[in-house]
């Protein structure tokens, strides 16, 4: 199965520009992790942005996965919370230890 674990950059653009479907049709599994949703769809929707209302739509028809990721040791670097659950989600493996969020 093709599977990418995206952050929230691309998402954000792509439903921007109504393109969503370029990332929904390459792989047949799209995983965020909580970080990303909520920096995506719940802040994004708090501030009226559109695209998290394109990106919440394909979680609820699932076409895009959140996931929890179990983090273990502290990130000492500067970074976004999502950008963290996705690096440890994607190399330090969060992804065998996630579970689905709903």
């Amino acid at each position: 199965m093709s599977s990418v674990i995206s952050n929230a950059t691309p998402l954000v653009y792509l439903a921007k520009a109504d393109r969503l479907d370029l990332l929904l049709s390459l792989f047949e599994e799209i995983l965020i992790p909580e970080a990303v949703h909520e920096e995506v769809v719940s802040k994004g929707k708090r501030l009226g942005q559109a695209d998290a209302f394109v990106v919440e739509k394909a979680i609820k028809e699932g076409r895009i996965s959140v996931r929890q990721v179990q983090r273990t040791h502290p990130v000492s670097i500067p970074l976004h919370p999502g950008e963290v659950e996705v690096i440890w989600f994607t190399g330090f493996g969060g992804r065998d230890q996630s579970s689905n969020y709903g």
